[in-house]
């Protein structure tokens, strides 16, 4: 699959060359490599295809400050150099939350959500959950053990028990490449991010995906949300974890291509 890039603007990889467009966003321990079962699929049926590198991930120069407003911009300006006025942002985590962001700084942008395994914000209101995790996530790093230390302690949290020892091994391989300072520039923006008030607004079709056994942002978390937006449709994977494109591809894909086809007529 080709690379793009341009200068400041993010890489990403590329698929086919439909009318309508797919933005791919990954998670603070992925990439654009995680969305190659997904391009592969989606070029094959009609649709153009982009799964970005976020700042700092990949061959994708960083950004400061390094915060949702700030990464919504970068995609928005890979979108500008692609030519794609509208997209179907598909986010996965991190990129779910990403995937609010843009639609809040640019709606006209954004003509449909997947937000798979995410959430509308982070954390609870009095901030323990926060300070759990992120001490949690940073754990390796401050041990100095590096990002090869931070995969395999996120790792069991990440897939199911049923996963193939492969998939393990691809994913713990990825994230050990990630710079130590880009996750921990993920993980501060994290602590900013809240969109639960401004849900209501969300005027597009919106795909609210959980693996049932997802133990970050499983089903009561997907669930919530697909109840706080106006045109959302909630759909579960069995037996998968955090990562479901990944794990179930098949299913995520039959998943996704059918909400479109029901809501966008694609």
């Amino acid at each position: 699959m080709p690379a793009l890039s341009s200068g400041a603007v993010p890489c990403a990889l590329a698929a086919g060359q439909g009318s309508r467009c797919l933005l791919f966003l990954h998670g603070i321990g992925g990439g654009s490599w995680q969305w190659e079962p997904q391009l592969e699929h989606f070029a094959q049926r009609g649709y153009r295809a982009l799964a970005w590198d976020m700042p700092g991930y990949g061959a994708s120069a960083c950004i400061e400050p390094y915060d949702f407003p700030g990464l919504a911009r970068a995609a928005l300006a890979l979108l500008d150099h692609e030519q794609v006025d509208q997209a179907v942002l598909v986010g996965q985590s991190f990129g779910g939350m990403l995937a609010l962001e843009i639609h809040a700084l640019a709606p006209w942008r954004v003509e449909a959500m997947v937000l798979a395994a995410s959430s509308a914000a982070f954390g609870s209101r009095d901030n323990e959950f926060q300070r759990r995790f992120i001490a949690a996530r940073l754990a390796p790093l401050e041990a100095g053990l590096g990002m090869e230390g931070v995969a395999q302690a996120l790792l069991p949290g990440f897939l199911s028990p049923g996963a193939p020892a492969s998939l393990r091994g691809t994913v713990a391989a990825a994230m050990a490449e990630i710079p130590a300072q880009t996750y921990r520039r993920a993980i501060a923006a994290l602590i900013h991010f809240d969109r639960r008030d401004w849900l209501a607004d969300v005027r597009v079709p919106v795909l609210c995906l959980a693996g049932s056994a997802d133990q970050l942002a499983g089903p009561k978390v997907m669930r919530k949300l697909a109840a706080e937006l106006p045109h959302a449709h909630y759909a579960e994977i069995a037996d998968c974890g955090h990562l479901p494109n990944l794990e179930r591809p098949l299913e995520f894909n039959t998943l996704v291509e059918s909400f479109l086809r029901a809501e966008l007529q694609a």
